[in-house]
């Protein structure tokens, strides 16, 4: 499956999680897509609760291998993720995020145009939520270990009770 998505320039992250829920699954915020590899046995996934929606090998298989012969559902992962040839669709490309068609192709015509609004102008938006750029410009990042540089400070006495009244807050 990795051959497959990197055929097609998609990038991918193998992460363990579990039993996927929605609560794991949204420390991923940078992902586009879920891939459930498992068990054929394992439950189907109802992603509409998900915040971004979790498809099987096979539909990986058939959204970007051209190549794909048998469009028959199954969960033996064997029959069409093997050796079989690789070829990524070349025609068109559906975006993740807004769900419209993209063409891979520059289209080229040979007329001039007479359309108030010009088409394939070659704008560019830059796409900052990939893995890597999308984790530096988080606020928060996790714990850090700033070894050297913080103060090294000895435990002290801290708040005495329960959530319900600590010692030192009035009643």
């Amino acid at each position: 499956m990795k051959k497959v998505i990197k055929a097609c320039g998609k990038k991918y992250y193998v992460i363990s999680v579990g039993k996927p829920t929605v609560a794991k699954l949204a420390n991923f915020a940078e992902m586009d897509v879920y891939v459930v590899v498992s068990c054929a046995m394992n439950e189907i996934y109802d992603s509409r609760e998900f915040y971004k929606p979790i498809v099987t090998p096979y539909d990986v298989e058939v959204a970007l291998n051209e190549a794909a012969t048998s469009h028959d559902f199954t969960y033996n992962y064997n029959d069409y993720l093997s050796d079989a040839e690789i070829r990524p669709k070349e025609d068109a490309d559906v975006s993740l995020i807004t769900g419209a068609l993209r063409s891979s192709t520059l289209e080229e015509t040979a007329e001039e145009s007479t359309e108030i609004a010009v088409r394939n102008d070659g704008t560019v938006a830059l796409n900052t939520s990939f893995g890597a750029g999308f984790l530096a410009q988080r606020n928060w990042k996790g714990l850090e270990q700033n070894l050297g540089q913080d103060e090294v400070e000895l435990a002290s006495e801290g708040r005495r009770g329960i959530a319900q009244g600590y010692s030192n807050e009035k009643s």
